[in-house]
């Protein structure tokens, strides 16, 4: 009898340990995943100015007008991609869980749509107040670099994929220098 007691408590001792380091190694992987995440949107949003004023050839005025705006973007926007990124930590702690409710995750989904409405509407505003303080041939550049965003957005294929390495070949708008 004391050997089946031992051998039982053996497995669940087992068991509980594999659990626990499961749970510590997905909790690892996940802060290492979520700090560079945080760390290449800071630099994206860095570059993004860089790329935009560079591109268009904004004079010292038009880079100075550029700045207020793109800080007042970055004002409004900062806010909501925060809360996106904590909806998606609760979608995946809920994701994690033995049971997931599905109307927690449908709710969740819900939000995120909403914050995402949100940041649309604000960076179509942000670009067309971009748009106003841009020449002519400035604006045609822009409505190029739109266009090429816009078809690659959510992919990381946009305007900025070139600039890596000190390249600068690949897209249409660039040709025209």
């Amino acid at each position: 009898m004391d050997y089946f007691i031992k051998k039982r408590f053996s497995f669940w001792l087992v068991l509980f340990l594999l659990v626990v380091n499961i749970t510590t190694i997905t909790t690892i992987l996940y802060h290492i995943y979520s700090d560079k995440t945080a760390a290449s949107t800071a630099t994206v949003n860095k570059d993004a100015g860089k790329i935009i004023t560079t591109e268009l050839a904004l004079n010292t005025q038009q880079k100075n007008l550029f700045s207020s705006i793109n800080n007042a973007y970055n004002e409004k926007s900062n806010p909501i991609l925060d809360q996106l990124t904590d909806k998606r930590s609760e979608m995946l702690a809920e994701l994690g869980e033995a049971n997931p409710d599905t109307a927690i995750l449908k709710t969740i989904a819900k939000e995120i749509g909403e914050l995402h409405t949100t940041l649309k509407l604000l960076t179509i505003e942000y670009f067309l107040e971009l748009k106003k303080i841009c020449t002519e041939d400035q604006q045609q550049r822009l409505s190029e670099m739109y266009n090429d965003l816009l078809q690659s957005e959510g992919h990381f294929k946009g305007y900025g994929k070139q600039y890596r390495h000190g390249r600068r070949e690949g897209r249409n708008w660039q040709k025209n220098n």
